[in-house]
């Protein structure tokens, strides 16, 4: 029976960004004079067809269940590498560098051990963590398995198996969750290719990844996981956009030496431009001197190239027309990028605070609304939530058609407060939809979006939906 041949992608876990299961390898400088293992009947060559894959020539008998032993060779350390990695995937468990050793006489690395990526403990005294507050904690991993590969370069130049311990001191994952391990995770050159042509038709990875799924037969078909999906398509924008953010910041510059009461902003600086951009000519800032009592904040309007939010400030005049008070481009949707957003638009329009503002429904933004306007008025967007309800109760409304004209009765028609609460309880029992999470979370914010609760503060009545739509037109056409 000849020989079987099988091959190892070698470009391992390049699609996670979990900071935790990096590989912290430590470089040692030793001797060269390490003792040589006679080599075994198990060799690798390299596949002359392709630079990043690798051959191993395996033996004849059961390739499911080859593991590792003490003289295995291999032609090279990264051919070692996928060999430990494959047979982590079958086994059920995840792979890492552990650490390394150099030669004196050169720097080449001539030992590496490969682990379980469970092996050790976190060490929660480091510098990096001991005097700063940790915003988002990480679950703990590692729990000192000792699970682990040592393999040792020869006078030959191949590489020979020093030491293997086969046994882990935790469960390991079933096949059907394996691929999620970061070490198996890998976002392959076609699935890449697909991304990019998906995330240029303006799909979002949420989509992109159902795609994915119905293509490669199942998720544990695709390799890699909608997070990876997400940093991939992230650090695609953020590579493409580059060129474009410069021409637009040489613009806003230019505009500024034309007019020094053109206002703009960068978070960040114009050297390292990490955060969101904000802008007002002095029209906008005129407009909002005369007619800025009440504000509409809209971040719903992504029909740009990069699937941005272009959040545009705006108002209505003495006649009733749309008026706009200054414009930004979102590229981070934190809560501290939204402070900066609102403190700096407020710089721009001489530190005078709105009586009232409009946003969408957002618990992040009203978080921020709360720190730079606590003394503003704030309503979420009804529009926006009527159309929020399509989408989270769409098996209601297909299965009762009567729902939606009897939820908008309830929150538009009712003239009290007493009557709306009744109204509500009413509808969300009859429809047996008191436990629904997101009527839950509308019906907490009701203060805020449900007209009722409203009439003491001014927001000039104009719809919000032909407030947005007007002002979205305008900016199509330009």
């Amino acid at each position: 029976m000849e020989n079987e041949v099988l091959e190892f992608d070698i470009g391992l876990g390049s699609g996670a960004d979990d900071d935790d299961d990096d590989d912290d390898a430590v470089d040692i400088d030793i001797d060269d004079d390490l003792p040589s293992t006679p080599p075994l009947h198990l060799t690798t060559s390299h596949n002359s067809a392709s630079t990043s894959a690798t051959r191993i020539y395996l033996p004849e008998g059961d390739l499911s269940d080859l593991e590792p032993y003490e003289g295995m060779e291999f032609e090279s350390e990264e051919a070692a590498k996928a060999f430990y990695n494959s047979y982590a995937r079958r086994v059920g468990f995840s792979t890492r560098v552990s650490s390394s050793r150099r030669s004196r006489r050169d720097g080449a690395i001539i030992q590496r051990q490969f682990v379980c990526a469970k092996e050790g403990f976190r060490n929660l005294n480091e510098k990096r963590t001991k005097d700063r507050e940790i915003k988002r904690p990480r679950v703990i991993t590692r729990v000192g398995c000792k699970a682990s590969l040592s393999v040792k370069m020869q006078d030959s130049g191949k590489w020979v198996v020093s030491s293997f311990v086969r046994g882990h001191n935790h469960e390991l994952v079933p096949p059907d969750q394996v691929h999620c391990l970061r070490s198996h995770r890998q976002i392959s050159g076609p699935a890449k290719t697909l991304i990019d042509t998906l995330q240029a038709a303006g799909m979002g990875p949420r989509r992109i990844m159902s795609a994915l799924i119905k293509e490669y037969g199942g998720i544990s078909k695709v390799g890699f996981t909608e997070v990876d999906c997400r940093n991939y398509m992230r650090n695609n924008r953020q590579r493409s956009m580059e060129g474009d953010i410069q021409l637009l910041l040489d613009y806003l510059r230019q505009m500024q030496s034309e007019n020094p009461d053109f206002f703009y902003a960068l978070q960040g600086d114009d050297g390292q431009f990490t955060g969101n951009v904000l802008w007002a000519d002095p029209r906008a800032r005129a407009n909002y001197s005369y007619f800025g009592d009440t504000v509409t904040f809209d971040t719903t309007y992504r029909s740009n190239r990069y699937r941005l939010p272009f959040a545009p400030f705006t108002g209505v005049n003495h006649h009733g027309q749309p008026v706009l008070f200054g414009c930004a481009f979102i590229l981070n949707e934190t809560e501290a990028s939204f402070v900066w957003l609102f403190q700096t638009w407020l710089t721009a329009m001489s530190g005078r605070h709105p009586l009232s503002i409009t946003t969408d429904h957002d618990a992040v933004i009203r978080l921020a609304i709360m720190q730079v306007f606590p003394e503003t008025r704030h309503r979420f967007c009804k529009w926006h939530i009527f159309k929020k309800c399509q989408e989270k109760l769409s098996h209601v409304l297909l299965k009762h058609p009567t729902f939606e004209s009897e939820f908008h009765k309830c929150v538009n028609l009712t003239e009290l407060i007493e009557e709306f609460e009744s109204c509500w309880l009413s509808l969300v029992d009859r429809y047996e939809l008191r436990d629904h999470e997101w009527l839950q979370t509308i019906y907490s914010d009701r203060r805020q979006w449900v007209p009722v609760y409203l009439r003491d503060a001014f927001f000039a009545e104009m719809s919000i939906t032909q407030r947005s739509d007007s002002m979205n037109s305008y900016f199509d056409v330009t």
